[in-house]
């Protein structure tokens, strides 16, 4: 578990208190995680949930009065509560690929004419650096 500010996404600037899916099994990290979200004055919990393990309806009650980041390569079709935000994590093969793009190309996803199109420019970028100012608790 860690306390810092958000780098990436859409809550960049804010304080936060990061962990994994796993460091919330136990009621005893759940209390610690909200005892330190109170003492840091967290607006958010950033949990790393690669392979979706716990509801978004869980999150959502266990951290209520926070905004919950879900850092995950799993997307449940389950109603999302307005708490939730889901941050769906790439294949790293693909990272290159976009890495390439200038600022003024774009990122298209489509199926069956349904098109997704994100402008590089769009994007929040980070660098290994940004990650440092982070606390471990």
């Amino acid at each position: 578990m860690k306390y810092g500010l958000e780098v990436e996404g859409v809550h960049k600037g804010q304080p936060m208190i990061f962990c994994s899916a796993t460091e919330i099994l136990s009621q005893d990290n759940v209390v610690s995680i909200l005892k330190n979200a109170t003492q840091y004055k967290c607006s958010g919990i950033y949990i790393e949930d690669e392979n979706g393990v716990h509801s978004y309806e869980f999150l959502s009650s266990l951290f209520a009065g926070y905004l919950v980041t879900v850092d995950t390569k799993v997307v449940r079709p389950e109603k999302v509560p307005a708490n939730i935000i889901r941050m769906l994590r790439m294949p790293d093969e693909l990272f290159a690929l976009v890495d390439s793009l200038t600022s003024n190309d774009m990122i298209k996803f489509e199926h069956n004419r349904t098109v997704k199109v994100f402008a590089v420019r769009d994007t929040i970028s980070t660098q290994p650096s940004d990650f440092e100012k982070d606390i471990t608790l």
